[in-house]
């Protein structure tokens, strides 16, 4: 039983007083061994079912279109404090401000340089003061992953540090890896 095969450093006794702590009976309180089997039991059983339960909700945070070995989660917090963010991660829930697409310039014209091609994105698209919005620049490399982008639409996708920023330093420009998802 799961109370039985508790962990060496708790004794029988010390186990059972917190089996009887539990019990709202009132017969846990009295030597009998056949509702103290009872209660182990039926304990061992919440145990199994709250196991169970855990491990489906784990499992349905893997089905809402993040795959469960994505890179891990950073917030524009994340990214302003900038602790030697390395590596690709993942940025969930933001808001689309801005779509940037260079313009194509005609074979032998002088055009003006463009950054490339991106969309900004804030964490909170109802923020009205200018100041407060916090904005990320996000390159994007190929043209057909415009179309999972839309103004004012939430979007999450994989994304790594576009350059070298030094740590301490706040991170502005990423360069989109992959979309995960866009509403």
């Amino acid at each position: 039983m799961l109370l039985k095969n508790a962990s060496s450093g708790i004794g029988r006794s010390a186990l059972w007083f917190s089996v009887r702590s539990l019990c709202l009976c009132g017969e846990c309180f009295s030597a009998s061994s056949h509702h103290r089997d009872r209660t182990e039991k039926s304990l061992a059983r919440i145990a199994t079912i709250f196991t169970l339960v855990c491990l489906l909700g784990t499992s349905a945070l893997s089905q809402n279109g993040i795959p469960p070995d994505s890179p891990h989660r950073l917030t524009f917090d994340d990214l302003k404090r900038n602790d030697d963010v390395a590596g690709s991660f993942r940025i969930e829930d933001a808001y689309v401000i801005e779509i940037h697409k260079c313009p194509t310039c005609p074979p032998g014209a002088q055009c003006k340089p463009c950054l490339g091609d991106y969309i900004v994105i804030t964490d909170n698209i109802d923020e009205n003061d200018p100041l407060l919005i916090k904005r990320l620049r996000v390159f994007i490399k190929k043209p057909e992953q415009f179309n999972f982008f839309e103004l004012k639409k939430r979007c999450s996708f994989i994304a790594k540090v576009r350059g070298q920023v030094a740590s301490g330093k706040p991170i502005e420009n990423l360069d989109l890896i992959d979309v995960l998802r866009a509403q």
